[in-house]
């Protein structure tokens, strides 16, 4: 099994940012709505925070990353 290497990290940390801005947009234009509308701009904000957790993994994971090539490991 191969490890992710720091580009890929970045491809991925471009991937969920353009998610969570498609999500919140997408939050907003919900937001008027209500009922079940309401219901799935809820669900719709769970998962957009579950992206802000993945994108912070993301970004540990880059820092790591970069640390550890520049100490030589």
């Amino acid at each position: 099994m191969r490890g992710i290497k720091t580009n890929e990290l970045g491809v991925l940390d471009r991937i969920v940012s353009e998610l969570q801005w498609k999500l919140s947009e997408i939050c907003r234009r919900l937001h008027k709505g209500s009922g079940k509308l309401a219901e799935k701009k809820t669900g719709l904000a769970i998962v957009a925070s579950g992206l802000n957790t993945s994108s912070s993994k993301v970004r540990r994971g880059q820092m790591r990353l970069y640390k550890e090539e520049q100490s030589g490991f």
